[in-house]
């Protein structure tokens, strides 16, 4: 392999005999990359309760690193029983919740 380039693990891309697509190159180009930024964190902490909720789901759904993380979790639990959002309010979450995690994988 060439020095310098980035090369995708080899069951991301296949074989010569039987390629994939490479499906996620942009997460897996970034492995190492932990969004729990203590600026971030200052930032997702002053959104109003149902953004902060949308912004945590999103990004529990697109790491590993928030996915993993108990305090994380405690989070989005303590903000679903203070919201208490109704059948209405949970389907516009989970809805901004997509949005938002494609925005992600794009982004990133």
């Amino acid at each position: 392999m060439h020095q310098g380039r980035l090369a995708a693990p080899r069951s991301a891309t296949g074989t010569a005999r039987n390629p994939q697509p490479f499906r996620t190159f942009s997460l897996l180009a970034v492995p190492a990359l932990d969004p729990r930024q203590p600026i971030l964190l200052e930032w997702i902490a002053s959104l109003p309760p149902e953004a902060e909720l949308v912004m945590r789901m999103a990004m529990r759904e697109a790491f590993d690193h928030c996915r993993g993380d108990r305090s994380w979790n405690r989070r989005i639990d303590e903000l679903m029983a203070a919201l208490d959002p109704d059948e209405e309010q949970i389907a516009r979450i989970l809805d901004e919740c997509d949005k938002t995690v494609r925005m992600i994988r794009e982004t990133v």
